[in-house]
């Protein structure tokens, strides 16, 4: 008897896109590597080694019917090798603009990412491109070490070019923008990434004397709005937002942001209390919940033995509200990678009993350091707090 291994349609359809660009003749390789979600093509003539992320098709390809699922196919076999960008530091500089993308993307087998990125807010990350007329491409850390330059030069290029592109606009709207700016549809690449540079959002929200929220649902575009004086509209612009998010095919971001005390920006939250309170947190819980669960999967697929265990985070809804929290395990028999969820539950007696405590108190209670390289945060545990550090925290327990 045979046994048959069942492809998921998730890697069917990156079998598919691998074989399609493998049968042009241009075309050495083309190799599926389901850990990342990607297709790595080389090309004959020694053009290079380019990788075709994978994740925003497979999202689209959920809403086509069989004919547009065909034209999608045709369009990504034509990706048939790396895109011809500049090769020295002085032609890519004018050419580099940063991006706004959810933490997972471009990320590799062990579950950080293969391209130039650094963290910009919770469970999102700020890449580079090299944007050509011809085509877009992210840089490497080895195209870095190629060009000569650090990071941050390629960091502060690309933030140089943004604000160049937009300088006019600010200068022109700053402290004179309208109260509702719906930047939605535009489809300007990089409108979006204008929450990345430094001091815009004050800028442009000078005047309005109420804090400004800003959303980046999509790739698409963008959304500010003074922050709603009725606990009534607040709830339904983050209603309105949190859905656009979740119907996009190239999402970003269902969270609101807005200004700290020194200008820069951050997620927007309300008081314990606040009517909209359950909302918010809804739209934090939702995007960390999609970018951990993508970084778990890549984690538990990359796993060899003795490594250390990637625990799930999880998140729930209480039924009737709108309420929903975030729940990851420490348990005491692995080494475990623990998520920074909103509640650590602790289980006991062979997993027949339990408790919980809120992350704020189990970070008071055991000094948990992040360990580096991982956006969203993971902290490695290797078994239970310490007796006097599980006594205050049985203390300090509580429900979800």
């Amino acid at each position: 008897m045979g046994i048959f291994k069942r492809v998921s349609e998730r890697d069917r359809f990156g079998q598919e896109v691998a074989a399609r660009i493998a049968a042009d003749k241009r075309v050495a390789s083309a190799v599926y590597d389901p850990d990342g979600f990607k297709v790595t093509v080389r090309r004959h003539d020694g053009a290079g080694e380019g990788e075709l992320f994978l994740g925003n098709a497979f999202r689209e390809r959920e809403r086509l019917d069989a004919d547009e699922r065909r034209v999608q196919l045709d369009r990504l076999a034509s990706n048939v090798a790396p895109p011809p960008v500049p090769t020295g530091w002085a032609e890519v500089r004018p050419a580099l603009r940063p991006v706004l993308r959810q933490a997972d993307f471009g990320m590799g087998h062990d579950g950080i990412p293969e391209v130039l990125s650094r963290p910009a807010q919770p469970c999102l990350s700020e890449f580079v491109v090299i944007d050509t007329p011809e085509a877009m491409a992210y840089p490497t850390l080895r195209d870095l070490d190629q060009w000569g330059v650090s990071a941050q030069e390629v960091f502060a290029a690309a933030h140089e070019n943004l604000a160049r592109e937009f300088g006019k606009l600010l200068e022109e709207r700053g402290g004179h923008a309208p109260a509702v700016t719906d930047f939605m549809g535009v489809t300007h690449t990089y409108l979006g990434s204008l929450i990345l540079l430094e001091g815009w959002l004050a800028t442009w929200s000078a005047g309005w004397g109420r804090r400004p929220l800003v959303f980046v649902p999509d790739q698409g575009g963008m959304l500010v709005v003074p922050e709603p004086q009725s606990p009534d509209d607040l709830i339904a612009l983050l209603d309105r937002e949190q859905t656009r998010w979740g119907e996009a095919v190239r999402s970003i971001s269902p969270v609101a942001y807005t200004l700290d005390d020194t200008g820069r920006v951050m997620p927007y939250d309300v008081p314990a209390g606040h009517p909209a309170r359950d909302v918010v947190r809804r739209g934090w819980g939702a995007l960390a919940s999609v970018v951990y669960s993508s970084q778990t999967e890549r984690l538990r697929a990359a796993a060899r033995p003795g490594d250390p265990f990637a625990a799930a985070f999880s998140r729930y809804g209480r039924p009737g509200t709108d309420a929903t929290f975030t729940l990851a395990t420490w348990s005491n028999d692995q080494p475990t990678l623990l998520p920074e969820a909103e509640w650590i539950a602790f289980p006991e007696n062979g997993d027949d009993e339990q408790f919980f405590a809120t992350w704020e108190v189990v970070a008071e209670e055991t000094g948990l350091v992040p360990e580096p390289g991982y956006h969203p945060a993971r902290y490695l545990v290797s078994d239970w707090p310490e007796p006097e550090a599980m006594s205050r925290l049985r203390a300090r327990a509580a429900t979800p």
